[in-house]
Formats: C-alpha cells, structure tokens, sequence
C-alpha cells in the first residue's frame, strides 16, 4: 500500500523498471543489497524512499528525466531529482494575435516619417530631439511628465558643459611615488610605535 506523500507503487515500478532495463548490470551493482540484508526488503525499502523523494514530481517530469537519461551510468537519487527539475515548462496554448489596425497601422508608420525627416534636416545636432519637445511644450502641446523630465535634463547638460559627466569607475590607489613611500613608512613606524608602547 502506498503512503499518500509518496508516488503510487506502478509509477514507482515503471521508473526502476526503465532504469534497471536502460543501465542493466551497472544498474543492479549501484543498488546492489549490502550483505547480510534481505534483497526484497532491501528492494521495496529503496523504492519506497525513491517513492516519497520523488512524489513532488509530476509524471511528465519524471518522463523528462527517463528520457533524458545520462550516458555514464544509472543516475543517484540526487541526481534523477535534478532531471525532474529541469523539465521544461510545457507550451501554453495561446490564441492568435489580432490583425492590425490598418488605421493605427497607417498613423504610426506616418509618425515614423515625420521623426525621421526631422532628424534627416539635423544631422550634426545630437539634442534636436529634446529641443523639438521644448518647443512643443513651450507651444501648449500636452507632453507626458518623461518626455518634459527627458528634454530638461539633456537641455540642462547642454548648459552647463563643465558639469563632468557622470563616470562609473573603481578607485584604485595610486601608484606609490617616493614621497608617497616615506609618508606609508612615517605612518606605519607610528603605529608601530604606539602598539609598542601599549
């Protein structure tokens, strides 16, 4: 009878089964009954452990694992639940996506035209973009609140060019120079100093 936390005895079965056929000796010497031990309690106890490991599986993972089998022999228990685990995650069904808008299609790809015409006419300037938005905002054009942040902060660098721009880097020490070696050697006989004294 199978404890309700663990896998049912024919699925159990099927998966020793596989294995026993797939490996064959190696099989039977990796689980081979340890002397003075009786060979089906043996037999039932390691499936029953295997059973209750392995009952958090469902059956298509454990057919993933049985079919993906190692080639250097019968794998561990450890090594079976992590074939369980990589089981791929089954393909939902999904409807087909709605044809497009021709209208929305049409005004979109004009859009496009428009930005890139502005950008043909601008060539050197790398910040017409934000100057576009600021002359639109500026006209009464509703703009969202990142198009209004976007331009003023590109604008506000254009400003202020001795503003560095912000650089992500490690700081390192500096290479030692000869008064840079005297100052470590003066500092380190201080502290020498003062752990003798103490």
């Amino acid at each position: 009878m199978t404890n309700p936390s663990s896998l049912p005895d024919n699925v159990i079965d099927r998966v020793f089964a596989v294995l026993r056929y797939t490996y064959g000796r190696q099989f039977d010497q990796k689980w081979e009954c340890p002397a003075g031990e009786n060979p089906a309690d043996f037999a039932s106890g390691l499936k029953a452990h295997w059973a209750r490991e392995l009952s958090c599986f469902s059956r298509a993972s454990l057919g993933h694992a049985l079919k993906n089998l190692p080639r250097y022999g019968p794998p561990s228990l450890v090594e079976f639940r992590h074939m369980c685990l990589n089981t791929p995650a089954p393909e939902t069904l999904r409807l087909p996506e709605p044809p497009a808008d021709p209208v929305v299609v049409a005004k979109v790809v004009e859009g496009l035209r428009k930005v890139k015409s502005r950008i043909s006419a601008n060539p050197g300037d790398p910040l017409a973009w934000a100057k576009e938005l600021k002359a639109r905002d500026e006209a009464g054009e509703k703009l969202s609140q990142y198009q209004r942040d976007g331009y003023k902060k590109a604008l506000a660098r254009l400003d202020a060019p001795e503003q560095a721009p912000v650089v992500f880097s490690v700081n390192l020490p500096r290479p030692l120079q000869r008064n840079n070696v005297a100052a470590l050697a003066a500092e380190l006989a201080s502290f020498t100093a003062e752990d003798g004294e103490a």
